[in-house]
């Protein structure tokens, strides 16, 4: 809407006879869209919304970093002529931190520590891939993974309502068919159970969650530590800032009080003379 603000205004001086370049600044100004206390709300929530999505899934989707790298390139670009050239000049304000979002970008980066890692546990085989490969491989390799991983039924279990109409493939009776399971073979004494391979990667997983998580934070805290808010540089100009305001306000302390002194000085000599 600020084009047709400013087609309007230039249509209104040019009418009236008034110059651009004579318009002072502020009034130029007013045209602009208003600045107001919730101007930089939608921002906020656009970037932490991004945040929140490219951390919490960056498991699933590896190539979420780089587009959102991409889109802030260009976003970036955009908001500095929306912020210099389209809206009102804001009045300045002094704050320590972003505020509430801080926090809010915080707790998001730590969930997704812990959504990541439960990811990358129970929706992949990485898991049952290492484990396969250190427990049940005589060679530690993955040749037979696939078998390990599919379990047998019998297809004469099929109740009457799930009971394929044929079960031939290519004129031969199908007996048994495998699925993506650790369950017992039918036939056994618990068929169709769970198999204790499947407890084993399933504490497998719970175990990598556990030590993924307590990596991950021992090396964000370990950084944290390391690298101070303020640099040592900027804490030593602050120290040495107090000390001369110090210095300043003793000065000024002691001239206030050598002046009464003065004072009481001049007046005993008046007397006695």
């Amino acid at each position: 809407m600020n084009w047709w603000r400013s087609w309007r205004r230039d249509h209104m001086t040019r009418d009236s006879g008034e110059r651009r370049g004579s318009v002072a600044r502020w009034e130029a100004d007013y045209v602009l869209a208003q600045w107001h206390t919730l101007s930089l709300f939608d921002e906020y929530l656009e970037m932490a919304i991004q945040f929140g999505f490219v951390t919490l899934f960056v498991a699933a989707f590896p190539l979420a970093p780089l587009f959102a790298l991409l889109n802030n390139i260009v976003e970036i670009r955009l908001d500095a002529y929306k912020y210099t050239s389209q809206m009102r000049r804001p009045l300045a304000e002094r704050v320590p931190n972003i505020g509430a979002w801080q926090v809010i970008l915080k707790g998001v980066s730590v969930f997704a520590v812990i959504c990541n890692a439960f990811l990358i546990a129970y929706t992949s085989d990485f898991i049952p891939r290492m484990l396969y490969r250190m427990v049940h491989s005589k060679g530690h390799n993955l040749r037979g993974f696939v078998n390990f991983t599919l379990s047998s039924f019998d297809t004469s279990d099929f109740d009457d309502e799930t009971r394929p109409d044929n079960a031939t493939l290519d004129g031969i009776t199908v007996r048994q068919c495998r699925y993506l399971d650790y369950r017992e073979p039918p036939g056994s004494e618990s068929e169709y159970q769970l198999t204790l391979t499947y407890w084993h990667i399933f504490a497998a997983r719970l175990f990598f969650v556990v030590v993924f998580e307590h990596v991950v934070f021992f090396i964000t805290g370990l950084v944290a530590a390391l690298i101070p808010d303020v640099p040592r540089s900027v804490q030593q100009r602050i120290k040495r800032e107090q000390i001369v305001a110090q210095d300043i306000i003793a000065g000024l302390d002691s001239g206030q009080q050598s002046q009464p002194r003065r004072g009481s000085r001049s007046g005993s000599a008046a007397r006695s003379n």
